[in-house]
């Protein structure tokens, strides 16, 4: 059907040159341009659109972009004015914008009323993106804008070729296209220079029913300010290498926002939030991804199986669901989901991954702000090859769930363990073992001053923060609001100098790390306030103990190693400040752990078990002169070993316990056993 008038016709604009009295210089411009044609400045062809038929004939969109191809120049093609509400043309076949095209194409759709791209007719197999596209670009430097791409079992522009503009189109979801845009490299091995390189995909709209959105494999393409929304599976997958992917909006998805994939991939500045999947799902290795907003994804925040990723400067919050099910909490990012039990953390990072920095030292410019997650802040999952995971200097506050803050293993926040050398709970590293905040006296100023100081046989370097008001009462680990200072941690001791970073009623808690980067679980809060005796238990929790005795039981150990968590309590995993034996077994705390309040499985006996090795006699029995030392000279058996001389007799009947004496005689002892 006709769109225009008969009098719409092809036509080229020409730059015109005004004479001048110089016929000398005159001829000279004409020679040059006609010895030197890549010199002329002539304007594109502008090529009109007349009909709203594909079929193969005159002023058909088909025809003119093969008339393009065919001519040398660059070539515009548009739609001119007409009097329906919409444009929309059918296609019988794919539009292709060959390999070997001449000119450089550009078309745009008409600025009237919208400018449909119809795929119902096509036929084929459409199952992956990049197949059975309504238009294919193989060849570089085209535009195409201002369209509406629909129902398409396949997919919608495919780039192919180099340094194309695809922009300000639409996909909609009420006639869907499968894949609305492909940038892709998959032509690349038999035609190299079909590499789908540097393409640029900005302003674009995808609106419900897609599978997935928008799909690159390819590199360094600039991938700005679209728009994504309502796709039945992966929002979009971001592949390739060395891609800028910034000021998107990824939302209301069914699955997964974004899968970012490939190698050295820049994200920034993108709004990822809604999705009833993970945000973010990240393989592959080395890229950026900062000043993003992830927000009220049903799933995890944010979920990695890669290395050498670094995030900075997002922010992380809402993600995993609700947190009661009858309670949907309204905030700036939207309603929170209401499926309980679906639940994810603000960061998930998997089994494998390694070289994961998360923050960094520059507190201005990487701090992440990570609150208000159902499961949690941060997960770190997996045995010794998951490692280098730095988390360093971000708020992480406000959480929900075991694990509010930093969890090592998904099961909460777990103590340090025992006898696994610098490791903790699952092969990473055990946080703080002892902190004490002394106020200093006098003050400068009449200001508050504190002085930090404390033990950790783990990490190389320590940070505090001080807990968020929210998370005090709730949390005795964790709940990092704001970092503070940071110290290094030599010969095991740290410390960090008078400073009015903490004043009266705050808490602080802290984490190490060490060389390779690998992050703590946070400690356990401390309370800062007046503390008689200095040992780290503020006066109004020493009711029980001596205020003025930083060891209220005389076992040797400081009332702060035993109440671990300060909070004047002997707690289960506390040695008790106030009993100098705890199990009562006849040993003291502090021989039992040979002086450092610490239990090393295999060297230490147990204060909290009067039977370490369970044979059936107390510890305290079997070490009879209570020295920590086991003295078969002196006739004691090993409290650690239930069968001390390994006769294959256990102690507890054994004729002669600490003589190897696997017949039983009598005469090798003087007394018989039971």
């Amino acid at each position: 059907m006709s769109l225009w008038p008969k009098s719409y016709y092809l036509w080229r604009e020409t730059t015109s040159l005004f004479l001048s009295n110089n016929m000398k210089k005159l001829f000279l411009i004409l020679s040059a341009l006609t010895l030197f044609p890549s010199l002329s400045w002539a304007d594109p062809i502008l090529r009109t659109v007349r009909t709203d038929e594909d079929s193969v004939g005159h002023g058909t969109l088909r025809l003119l972009l093969q008339s393009a191809c065919d001519d040398d120049g660059d070539d515009d093609i548009v739609f001119g004015h007409t009097r329906l509400n919409e444009i929309r043309i059918i296609l019988d076949s794919p539009l292709v914008i060959p390999q070997d095209c001449r000119g450089l194409v550009t078309i745009t759709g008409s600025s009237e009323v919208e400018t449909i791209l119809d795929g119902s007719r096509l036929e084929g197999p459409g199952r992956i993106p990049g197949q059975l596209c309504l238009l294919n670009v193989y060849s570089n430097r085209h535009k195409i804008r201002n369209f509406t791409f629909v129902d398409s079992e396949g997919s919608g522009v495919c780039l192919f070729g180099q340094e194309n503009e695809v922009s300000k189109n639409k996909f909609n979801g009420n006639a869907a296209v499968k894949y609305p845009i492909v940038v892709s490299q998959v032509f690349s091995r038999q035609f190299p220079q079909m590499n789908g390189q540097g393409n640029t995909v900005a302003n674009n709209t995808v609106l419900g029913g897609s599978e997935i959105g928008l799909w690159v494999d390819s590199n360094e393409n600039s991938i700005k300010e679209n728009s994504v929304e309502e796709a039945w599976g992966v929002s979009i997958h971001l592949g390739g290498r060395e891609n800028d992917f910034s000021g998107n909006r990824v939302s209301s998805g069914q699955g997964t926002g974004l899968e970012l994939a490939g190698a050295s991939n820049q994200v920034t500045k993108n709004t990822i939030k809604n999705n009833r999947g993970d945000g973010v799902v990240i393989t592959g290795s080395g890229h950026e991804f900062s000043e993003n907003e992830v927000s009220a994804n049903l799933l995890n925040g944010i979920s990695i199986q890669a290395h050498d990723i670094t995030l900075t400067q997002n922010e992380i919050v809402h993600n995993g669901g609700c947190p009661n099910q009858n309670e949907i909490l309204e905030s700036d990012d939207g309603p929170c989901f209401n499926d309980f039990g679906a639940g994810g953390f603000g960061i998930e990072v998997n089994r494998g991954s390694h070289d994961i920095l998360i923050g960094g030292q520059n507190l201005a410019f990487s701090r992440n702000l990570i609150q208000y997650n159902l499961l949690g802040g941060i997960v770190v999952l997996g045995g010794r090859e998951t490692n280098a995971i730095q988390i360093e200097q971000n708020t992480i506050s406000k959480n929900y769930g075991s694990a509010a803050s930093i969890d090592l293993l998904e099961d909460g926040i777990t103590l340090n363990d025992a006898g696994d050398g610098d490791e903790g709970p699952n092969h990473l590293l055990n946080f703080v073992d002892y902190v004490r905040v002394v106020p200093l006296i006098p003050a400068p100023d009449g200001q508050d001053r504190y002085w930090v100081w404390g033990l950790s046989r783990h990490g190389h370097f320590l940070d505090a923060y001080t807990v968020d008001p929210e998370d005090a009462d709730r949390l005795d680990h964790g709940g990092a609001d704001e970092f503070v200072d940071a110290a290094e941690i030599v010969h095991q001791a740290f410390h960090i100098d008078p400073n009015d970073y903490f004043t009266t009623g705050d808490q602080l808690t802290f984490l190490v790390r060490d060389n390779d980067g690998n992050t703590s679980e946070f400690s356990s809060n401390i309370e800062i306030g007046p503390d008689e005796d200095g040992d780290g238990i503020l006066n109004r929790f020493e009711d029980n103990h001596d205020q003025e005795n930083g060891d209220a039981d005389g076992d040797g150990l400081p009332d702060s190693v035993e109440d671990r968590n300060l909070n004047g309590r002997c707690d289960a995993g506390e040695t008790c400040a106030d009993n100098a034996d705890t199990d009562r077994d006849g040993l003291s705390d502090f021989v039992e752990t040979h002086g450092d309040g610490f239990y090393n499985r295999g060297f230490d006996t147990n204060p909290l078990n009067a039977d370490t090795d369970g044979d059936g006699l107390p510890d305290g029995r079997e070490d009879a002169n209570h020295n920590g030392i086991w003295e078969a000279t002196l006739g004691e058996t090993s409290p650690l070993s239930i069968d001390s001389d390994r006769d294959g007799r256990s102690d507890t009947h054994d004729s002669c316990s600490f003589i190897f004496n696997p017949g039983q005689e009598d005469w090798y002892c003087d007394t018989v056993g039971a």
